[in-house]
């Protein structure tokens, strides 16, 4: 979260041709990791476990899903 904070302020510098003191970047950066952390005790407060059990196929039937690019200019 440190460099993120560090990387935004330099791109609003950069960029918009904003200044922040380090002191605006270590708030920033103290905020994110909060957030973070309350973040992380919520999901871990509605977690639930599940019994994952490996079943076979109810049938001998295979399906296979493939994806394909075609650049019409290589052909």
């Amino acid at each position: 979260m440190t460099m993120f904070a560090l990387w935004h302020a330099l791109n609003q510098h950069v960029m918009e041709g904003k200044r922040q003191k380090i002191q605006e970047i270590s708030t920033k950066s103290e905020s994110f990791i909060r957030e973070m952390d309350e973040i992380k005790l919520k999901l871990l407060e509605k977690k639930v476990t599940m019994k994952s059990q490996w079943l076979p196929p109810q049938s001998l039937k295979v399906r296979v899903n493939f994806d394909v690019a075609f650049k019409p200019d290589l052909h």
